[in-house]
């Protein structure tokens, strides 16, 4: 009987040992959190990148599609009486954000705010898709371009179908690849406890080429239709503009 007592009595003091550091862990959390918003840290980030082999289909979206070394670099920073002297009624902050730097799918925001009044904010993100690096050729023109033209040797050999030294040469190895630049810039106005107002507007470049096949007469005398596989250009701009007036209650 004595036993029993004192087992469950050894039961009893781990299960508060492990409330206690539960409830301490959830201190410690929360005391985090509130920390995260009332003293942010600011950080920049810089680091080098090697790539073993140049690989479009590895660098597709990020950039790093050629060998060799990349410096890249992230940064946050935030500040303002909001943080530094909230409990004297500061309430202006701002922030500036970048991400991927140095890559072509780089972004940075910046956004300066007056908490229960308004708000500004510009932005810029980039995105490159690398298609292809082993596409080949022997058309000229730029990527981009919408002309492509044919060395005028380029012509059938008479009774084969080799291609001679010539014309192996005149091949080229263009990167086939699309480009989207994207800037931003926004706001907001709080007018009272049941109106406000919004505004956004947004300007998208797009350029770069895309491989698509394309039907033409036969060659320099050759008879029937021939197929070129050529770029096809990508290239828009596109604005838009949003306003909004906003009532709740």
């Amino acid at each position: 009987m004595k036993f029993e007592k004192s087992r469950n009595l050894r039961l009893n003091s781990v299960a508060l040992a492990v409330m206690l550091a539960l409830t301490s862990l959830s201190a410690h959390a929360d005391d985090e959190e509130i920390a995260a918003l009332t003293k942010p840290t600011n950080y920049v980030d810089v680091m080098g990148i090697y790539v073993t082999s140049s690989s479009a289909k590895f660098g597709e979206y990020n950039g790093l599609n050629k060998q060799g070394a990349y410096i890249n670099g992230n940064l946050g920073l935030r500040g303002g009486d909001a943080y530094t002297n909230n409990e004297n009624g500061g309430t202006m902050r701002y922030e500036l954000i970048g991400t991927n730097l140095g890559l072509s799918n780089r972004s940075a925001t910046l956004s300066v705010a007056n908490q229960g009044s308004w708000r500004l904010g510009i932005g810029y993100d980039a995105l490159t898709q690398n298609i292809s690096d082993s596409y080949q050729t022997p058309y000229s023109g730029a990527i981009g371009g919408n002309s492509f033209r044919l060395p005028t040797s380029f012509g059938l050999v008479p009774n084969t179908m080799t291609m001679t030294p010539g014309q192996l040469a005149s091949f080229n190895n263009p990167g086939i690849y699309t480009t989207r630049q994207n800037s931003s810039f926004d706001g907001s106005k709080i007018i009272n406890s049941n109106w406000d107002m919004s505004f956004g507007f947004n300007h998208l470049d797009q350029s770069g080429a895309k491989l698509m096949s394309f039907g033409s007469a036969g060659i320099y005398g050759a008879s029937g239709e021939k197929v070129s596989i050529l770029p096809m250009p990508t290239n828009y701009q596109t604005d838009t503009f949003n306003l909004a007036l906003n009532w709740k209650g």
